[in-house]
């Protein structure tokens, strides 16, 4: 999901709300340019905003850049090494130029999961992956 660079913080919120994710990616010209996040609004919800109400300010305020990707050829070791050396939650995934996906912690904590207990997964287990 992308939100334009213009676009006002309520937006990418209301998207996020909508299609039940944490984040959205910032397009300008319709080309990736950051990331919002759910956390970069919560962050920065109290800072001052000389009268203006960080819902109304746009996007590019409080959003993370520039945008980190990886092609999706990259190894999902690759990836967990990148997220976790850069400190990113979010890992933005591209074939051909175009964005295809996103990697989340979430996504990275499945795969250890089923690397750790492969090839005899417990019951219990296997319902989350």
């Amino acid at each position: 999901m992308t939100v334009s660079f213009d676009a006002p913080v309520k937006k990418a919120l209301a998207t996020m709300i909508r299609r039940d994710i944490g984040s959205v990616i910032v397009l300008k010209k319709g080309e990736p340019v950051g990331i919002i996040t759910e956390r970069d609004v919560t962050r920065n919800s109290l800072l001052p905003t000389r009268g203006k109400k960080v819902y109304e300010r746009p996007v590019t305020r409080f959003m993370s850049h520039p945008l980190i990707t990886v092609p999706s050829t990259t190894p999902m070791w690759k990836a967990f090494e990148m997220m976790v050396t850069r400190r990113i939650r979010r890992l933005p995934i591209e074939r051909q130029g175009r964005l295809v996906g996103i990697v989340t912690e979430r996504d990275l904590f499945k795969w250890a999961l089923r690397v750790f207990y492969e090839p005899n997964i417990p019951k219990h287990i296997r319902k989350f992956l």
